[in-house]
């Protein structure tokens, strides 16, 4: 894209540069995340549901799912992306399947948000949930297991809850982004 003779670039994300809003692990998987930073032409960032281990400065396993989120064109700060992962639908951009089976578990499960060259060569980590009562592992010892990346800080740019949370979504009458993350701006949406 040439704008005013130069071209646009992909803007490069960090930590707290977007936040989980929902998450719904039953049934029809989806989630979604609000940008808290805007957006150039060309962004994009890989998801999953691997879990990672700080004690090896790498994946845990890899035998879960990976998708990229991309759009092409500049979106503002603020705007909410919404996910369906069976049917590939979202509500901006393109979501693709890069790896494995994105399946977060109704048992548990962290999603991990990154930037990277390939699906598991992280180059930043820009986010981070773990929505069971156990709580970021820092030695995984099953699919469920995640520690977080030494780079994130839990409750500052990732979430861990202290109870389990099937379903979840963000209560929008809070608007920084430490209280995005605080444990009072979400509540449970399973019955």
């Amino acid at each position: 894209m040439l704008c005013n003779g130069r071209i646009a670039e992909a803007t490069s994300l960090g930590p707290g540069d977007v936040a989980f809003t929902t998450v719904n692990s039953d049934g029809v998987k989806q989630f979604s995340f609000v940008l808290l930073t805007d957006i150039q032409d060309s962004t994009g960032f890989y998801i999953t549901d691997n879990e990672w281990s700080s004690v090896s400065s790498n994946w845990y396993n890899t035998s879960e799912g990976i998708i990229k989120w991309y759009y092409n064109g500049p979106l503002s700060c603020g705007t909410e992306v919404r996910m369906e992962v069976s049917t590939s639908t979202v509500s901006h951009g393109v979501l693709e399947l890069v790896d494995g089976v994105f399946n977060p578990s109704t048992a548990g499960d962290a999603l991990l948000m990154y930037e990277g060259t390939t699906g598991t060569s992280v180059t930043s980590w820009i986010t981070g949930i773990k929505y069971d009562a156990t709580g970021w592992t820092s030695t995984p010892a099953n699919t469920t297991d995640s520690d977080l990346p030494a780079v994130l800080t839990d409750g500052v740019d990732a979430i861990s809850f202290s109870v389990h949370r099937d379903n979840w979504i963000y209560d929008c009458s809070f608007n920084s982004a430490y209280e995005i993350y605080g444990t009072s701006a979400l509540f449970d949406q399973s019955n």
